[in-house]
């Protein structure tokens, strides 16, 4: 194909700047210092008046050259676009066909990238649940995707799940051992599924001390010892001079208000004494 050349010269605007520039700083020069008051208001507004029109002359000016001298360059580009419109109708097709090409390409590395995957499934051993994060990424279906290079990186991938799948399984074994020790000294039994929420947010010290402290506190409640009560003289005295009675009834209610509930009898001078407490089933 030739190459394009521009025939004519290139467009110069020439005009008369300096001179005019040099005319109109000397007529601003009798605008200078004015300052509008209640008397020049009208002066004034005949003045900026004046300037405004000389201002839309020079900028009208303006826009009538550069409509103009823009015709050729608008030309210019219109005729170069013809010229792509012309290389385009013989690319498009091409692009086409190469389009189908590559697509079929990269549809075939998605395939082998799905072999290799089953196979570094297979020799890492990793469970189902490990195996859905060994996804094949977009850069293993790049035309320029080689498979060994995929292979390589699925293995890294797949190891580093194999580690974290052993860790897991490591991790669940030390509840399981936990909890059966726990279980040894209550009665309502402490369940995997208790702390399950628990077995990734938390390290494994941080579990077990969950699961003891849990087993404290039903231990504590399932096997209550009995309460000292401080006797009110004052009710000690009313036991000496009036016939006392008592009434027994039972409280359900969690382990915070049981002790609101406590407090409140003997800041009030009751006596008691706790029969049973246990949790409702």
């Amino acid at each position: 194909m030739r190459e394009i050349e521009v025939i004519k010269e290139l467009p110069v605007i020439s005009m008369n700047y300096d001179e005019v520039k040099a005319s109109l700083i000397d007529t601003m020069k009798k605008y200078e210092g004015l300052v509008v008051t209640e008397e020049s208001l009208k002066d004034c507004k005949a003045t900026q008046k004046e300037l405004a029109g000389l201002r839309n002359k020079i900028d009208s000016y303006r826009k009538d050259v550069k409509r103009v001298m823009e015709k050729p360059i608008k030309d210019f580009e219109a005729k170069c676009k013809d010229l792509i419109s012309l290389v385009e109708e013989a690319e498009n097709p091409i692009k086409q066909g190469i389009g189908v090409f590559d697509d079929k390409r990269r549809n075939n590395n998605r395939f082998i990238a799905e072999k290799l995957r089953e196979a570094v499934i297979n020799d890492y051993e990793l469970s189902n649940e490990y195996a859905k994060e060994l996804t094949i990424l977009d850069e293993y279906t790049k035309l320029t995707a080689k498979p060994s290079e995929v292979k390589k990186d699925l293995e890294q991938r797949a190891l580093l799940l194999k580690q974290k799948e052993f860790e897991m399984e490591e991790k669940t074994k030390a509840i399981y051992s936990v909890l059966e020790s726990a279980n040894k000294t209550i009665k309502r039994q402490l369940h995997f599924s208790d702390f399950a929420i628990y077995i990734n947010a938390l390290s494994l010290d941080q579990i077990i001390t969950k699961i003891n402290d849990t087993a404290k506190f039903i231990y504590e409640a399932e096997n209550p010892t009995p309460e000292l009560v401080e006797v009110n003289p004052f009710v000690e005295e009313k036991h000496k001079s009036v016939k006392m009675c008592f009434v027994e009834f039972r409280i359900e209610a969690d382990k915070e208000d049981i002790a609101r509930l406590s407090k409140l009898l003997k800041e009030n001078g009751f006596s008691y004494k706790t029969l049973n407490t246990g949790y409702i089933k």
